[in-house]
């Protein structure tokens, strides 16, 4: 056990001979620090996995989105205790030790760490902010879990050194060992890592054509369609609020639903549409827009890139989109 934690905690029981005399790397308040922020990284870790391990699922459960709550603000708890250990122990351990590898590989370490934390919250505020992780930004993440695994590897490459530099005898055998373990198995959970990556086929893909669908029309791939086969004015179906002057109780009701809540204005639909449209190309979203964008379906303006500045993209279901229907081809769906 007196290995292993020499191992994790930087050989905090080790002690470095300077000027003739034996002093410990680690101060007792850092040694106290570090076994926190050990066991808040390995809840962190065992999160992580869980994530990962629904990454590709098409449709998480709320329990992944838990999790994901849990791996920010637990990110943050860790975040403080983490920049005043590395910054400290940087300190003291140059001031102690002329290893330079292991001051590199802890350096190293140290910014892994920072880099890790600081594209996590970037992606945590674009999420919040309604963006969403799609192509151009999908460096992100890989960045996010490249430095999270980089840094155990390379704090494992920072106690190899530090092994180094210890008297022969079974405490630097036991380390020695210890470190090479974790070298070896971080580098195969690196190469499944990225045959995951290679491999996967998670990119998101429209089922097979509905028949029922017109190849020929402005809307495809959606089913639906104008009574002129035509695209329609762009301010018809922006009239609910004309409704209210009648049905003022209904409106309100309206005003407060998932109906009108179905387009850009939900931030989970803007990120899945923008997903889609980054894998599959513009065409592909207007298949979604027959439910959930008829305001900018039907006048033509589904396919725009700037249409997030239209009003129309902030509709949703309105009045006429249902009032106005005047024929049910076929009742399928696309669900």
């Amino acid at each position: 056990m007196r290995g292993w934690f020499d191992f994790m905690a930087g050989s905090a029981c080790a002690a470095v001979e300077r000027g003739g005399m034996s002093r410990a790397i680690l101060l007792p308040w850092q040694e106290r620090l570090f076994r926190i922020l050990l066991a808040l990284v390995v809840v962190l870790l065992l999160n992580s996995a869980a994530l990962w391990c629904w990454t590709r699922t098409p449709d998480p459960p709320l329990t992944y989105y838990a999790l994901l709550l849990f791996h920010f603000a637990l990110g943050l708890v860790v975040g403080v205790p983490f920049t005043i250990y590395a910054l400290s122990h940087q300190k003291r351990a140059r001031s102690l030790s002329d290893n330079h590898a292991a001051a590199w590989f802890g350096a190293s370490t140290a910014i892994c760490g920072l880099l890790c934390m600081g594209v996590g919250v970037y992606m945590f505020g674009l999420a919040a902010l309604g963006g969403a992780v799609t192509r151009d930004r999908e460096w992100c993440l890989y960045l996010h879990r490249f430095t999270a695994w980089a840094m155990p590897f390379l704090y494992a490459l920072h106690m190899r050194a530090r092994a180094s530099r210890l008297a022969p005898g079974r405490e630097r055998r036991r380390l020695e060992i210890a470190a090479t373990t974790a070298i070896l198995v971080l580098l195969g959970t690196l190469g499944v890592g990225v045959r995951q990556v290679l491999a996967s086929n998670a990119e998101f893909h429209l089922p097979p054509v509905d028949p029922y669908a017109d190849k020929n029309s402005p809307f495809f791939p959606s089913e639906a369609s104008s009574s002129t086969g035509g695209v329609l004015p762009v301010n018809l179906l922006l009239e609910s609020q004309q409704c209210a002057q009648c049905h003022a109780d209904i409106y309100r009701q309206w005003s407060e639903s998932a109906h009108h809540f179905s387009s850009f204005n939900n931030p989970w639909y803007k990120a899945s549409v923008d997903y889609m449209r980054d894998i599959d190309g513009p065409t592909a979203t207007q298949w979604c827009a027959g439910c959930h964008d008829a305001a900018m379906l039907f006048p033509g303006i589904m396919k725009m890139k700037e249409k997030m500045r239209l009003p129309e993209s902030h509709a949703g279901v309105a009045c006429l989109v249902c009032h106005g229907i005047v024929e049910v081809k076929n009742t399928t769906g696309n669900g």
